[in-house]
């Protein structure tokens, strides 16, 4: 609005297709164009385009810009100057103000790739689409239409002593910024800081153990989505288990566009300056995590028709590739897993040791046995017929199974006086740190790591931790599951109670404080094909509303320190069995229940 004068004004509206990657400080040596602009130009006098492919998977992209200025009611008369440039093209649009008249200036793009569905091409797709666009208040509406749908599925609503935490929406936000409705078809998968930043190449890791359970339990059609894209990729996995001397399927620590492994063998410490060796890539529990979001997204769906064409094959190669890993002791009489690396990034090695990898991690352990188990689990549901498929397309025989019954049984877990279970074997041993030391010395620890390799020292000496390791069994299964397990392997376990932002978000760490009050708080745990709740709510939480898809079954929660009341909003498929604290009851459509909570 010009405030205190008339006049013309200019406004240039352009695409740059001149864009680098150099958001990441340490990244900034590394090849940071991806793009070649192919062509730049005009379509029409009021629509400029862009066309570029990306440089390695040579994917085009096009984009068509209308820009238009309106007053309050009508368009305004300009005129209009295109430059055309080799990686630019813009537009200056001049038009005359009106002191105290509003000028709105209306940009649209359309954008149309060379992946995308039912299209003839890009160019055309952009090209028709840039005419055909509503004006912007409408494309709006829509907008604010399909978050408020999104907000409806996603319901979680935290009522505290003071006010409600909507820093679980922020963290709602970015997860549907990176995965979406509008993900399901492609063949893409969950990027570990999503697509906010450059940290990590986008590549995919083991985060997404962190982000299916929210999303199989919201938007179920999205997680068989990204499941495929895990599916895709197993012939890829299977080379590599081959390249390395086993059977099955080892996926890979940081998976690309084609599967392969993309983990650096080294890596700059920007601390001490020095680059060196980098062993992530024996992070073989990955091939843990993917099975078990496969089981858990068909725990939550029941989507045989997807177990038995796609995710049997993932968890059978990879219950083969955990078979040939382990190493039969028999001085303990016990299976187990040397020369690896747990969750925990601080230890890749011992003390004063050239090899890399660390022998019996306890997460990594009881993971592969799960996952034989959950083989051994499959092959019960499957018929004859469709196991001799699965039999000749994964390469198991009766053998396999023999050797998987001993296994998930007689799997090595290293405790401290069988009291404690340790991080790995010899862990005891470490040395303890100096913390008040290195505190006051650094001030943030967070990277204990490097600023212990700039003193020629090693996080592999000490007993400390970058991130949960043997916690995360406790965040992963119910203490009643963990009792059954460690049981089943001859262990008397008992329940003793019965900064990086700018680089790219945590997408993991985000979905994982969604997780933490929509499974953990809630005590919600699909297991023998009831879908269990024991809430234990903190002090500090005064009610969780939550809203779940569980089985084709649109489900709401109101939970508090006494009652959980239960609404089945509507639904299409079988009743299905809830069990509160002991309280069992069977849900069709429609019903509604009233717990009372120990």
């Amino acid at each position: 609005i010009p405030e205190n004068w008339d006049g013309k004004i200019t406004i240039r509206s352009g695409l740059d297709g001149d864009i680098r990657n150099q958001g990441v400080e340490r990244y900034k040596d590394l090849n940071s164009d991806h793009l070649d602009i192919l062509e730049t130009g005009n379509i029409n006098v009021n629509t400029i385009f862009l066309i570029s492919r990306t440089k390695q998977s040579k994917i085009e992209m096009v984009q068509a810009c209308l820009t238009r200025i309106f007053d309050d009611k009508f368009e305004i008369q300009s005129s209009r100057s295109t430059t055309i440039k080799e990686k630019s093209v813009w537009q200056d649009i001049q038009a005359d103000c009106v002191k105290l008249r509003p000028m709105k200036v209306k940009k649209l793009v359309s954008i149309y790739t060379s992946r995308d569905l039912a299209i003839s091409d890009p160019f055309d797709e952009a090209s028709n689409k840039i005419n055909y666009l509503a004006n912007f208040d409408e494309i709006l509406k829509g907008h604010r239409s399909a978050w408020e749908q999104i907000w409806s599925h996603s319901k979680i609503e935290i009522k505290t002593r003071n006010n409600e935490l909507l820093i679980l929406r922020l963290h709602i936000f970015h997860l549907h910024q990176t995965v979406s409705r509008n993900s399901i078809g492609y063949d893409i998968g969950v990027p570990a800081r999503g697509w906010h930043g450059e940290a990590y190449r986008g590549h995919i890791f083991w985060d997404e153990l962190f982000i299916f359970p929210y999303i199989n339990l919201h938007m179920p059609k999205l997680a068989r989505s990204l499941l495929m894209y895990r599916y895709r990729r197993l012939p890829q996995a299977r080379m590599a288990a081959r390249e390395n001397g086993f059977r099955g399927a080892m996926f890979p620590w940081q998976s690309g566009s084609n599967g392969r492994e993309e983990t650096q063998i080294i890596h700059l410490n920007p601390d001490s300056g020095r680059w060196i060796p980098d062993n992530s890539r024996i992070q073989r529990h990955i091939n843990a995590a993917i099975p078990f979001n496969v089981w858990q997204y068909f725990q939550a769906t029941k989507d045989m028709e997807f177990l038995a064409n796609y995710g049997a094959e993932i968890i059978l190669n990879t219950a083969l590739f955990w078979s040939g890993i382990a190493t039969y002791n028999h001085i303990r009489d016990r299976y187990e897993i040397n020369g690896v690396m747990g969750p925990d990034e601080y230890h890749t090695r011992y003390p004063g040791s050239d090899l890399p990898g660390l022998n019996n991690n306890a997460y990594t352990n009881f993971m592969a046995a799960w996952v034989v188990k959950c083989a051994l689990d499959l092959i019960r549901l499957f018929d004859r017929r469709l196991l001799n498929e699965l039999s000749e397309k994964v390469g198991f025989s009766e053998k396999d199974i023999e050797l998987w019954e001993k296994l998930h049984t007689k799997m090595y877990i290293p405790f401290l006086d069988n009291d404690i279970i340790l991080q790995f074997e010899g862990f005891e041993k470490l040395k303890d740190l100096d913390w008040k030391k290195y505190r006051k010395e650094h001030g943030n620890t967070m990277r204990l790591d490097r600023i212990l390799e700039k003193e020629k020292d090693s996080a592999n000496n000490y007993r400390v931790c970058k991130q949960a390791d043997v916690l995360m069994l406790f965040y992963l299964f119910s203490s009643e599951t963990l009792v059954k397990v460690f049981n089943r392997m001859g262990y008397d376990f008992r329940d003793v109670q019965g900064g990086t932002t700018p680089e790219g978000i945590h997408l993991g760490a985000m979905a994982g404080t969604i997780d933490l009050i929509e499974r953990c708080y809630t005590g919600l745990e699909i297991r023998d094909d009831v879908l269990w709740l024991s809430p234990g709510l903190p002090a500090e939480i005064k009610e969780i509303n939550l809203n779940i898809t569980f089985r084709s079954h649109w489900i709401s929660f109101k939970i508090n320190h006494k009652k959980l009341l239960v609404d089945f909003i509507k639904g299409w498929s079988e009743p299905v069995e809830i069990n509160v604290q002991g309280q069992r009851k069977l849900f069709d459509k429609n019903d509604r229940a009233e717990f009372d909570l120990a």
